[in-house]
C-alpha cells in the first residue's frame, strides 16, 4: 500500500464497496453531500447515504503521524467492532475496519510518509 499512497502524495486511505479517497490533508469530513453541506469523503458513493449525518465524523491527524476518527453525528460508528458513540472519537491504525450506517469502509496509512508530512508542521511551531 505505501507504493499506492505515495504515488498519489496522500498518507492515508479510506476505501470502501465503490468510494476510494485518498487522505492528503491533516484533517477530513466523511458525511454526505448535498447543496448546503460540503463533505471531503462523500458517503453517498456507497448508496445508502440516507443512514448517515451530513457531517457524520473527521478523521484528523495529530502530532506524530497519529490519526484519530471523531463522531459528530446522531448514529454510532463502529471501528473494529468498537462501537464510537457521538461525540466520541479512537486513535486509528492501518487495516481498521470502520462501519457507518451499515458500510463498511477499510482505512489504511502509511506512518513513514505520515509523520514526513507532521514534521515540517512542528519544526516550524518550534523553531520558526
Amino acid at each position: 500500500m505505501q507504493r499506492p499512497l505515495a504515488s498519489k502524495g496522500a498518507f492515508a486511505i479510506l476505501y470502501g464497496h465503490h468510494l476510494k479517497y485518498f487522505i492528503k490533508k491533516n484533517e477530513v469530513s466523511i458525511g454526505r453531500l448535498t447543496q448546503e453541506n460540503i463533505v471531503d469523503i462523500d458517503l453517498g458513493k456507497e448508496s445508502r447515504a440516507n443512514k448517515v449525518s451530513r457531517r457524520q465524523a473527521m478523521i484528523k491527524m495529530k502530532e506524530g503521524g497519529v490519526f484519530y476518527l471523531e463522531n459528530h453525528g446522531k448514529r454510532p460508528i463502529a471501528v473494529n467492532s468498537r462501537v464510537i458513540a457521538s461525540g466520541q472519537h479512537i486513535r486509528l491504525g492501518s487495516n481498521r475496519l470502520i462501519e457507518i450506517g451499515g458500510m463498511r469502509f477499510i482505512f489504511e496509512m502509511d506512518k513513514r510518509l505520515s509523520k514526513k508530512q507532521i514534521e515540517p508542521v512542528l519544526q516550524a511551531r518550534f523553531f520558526g
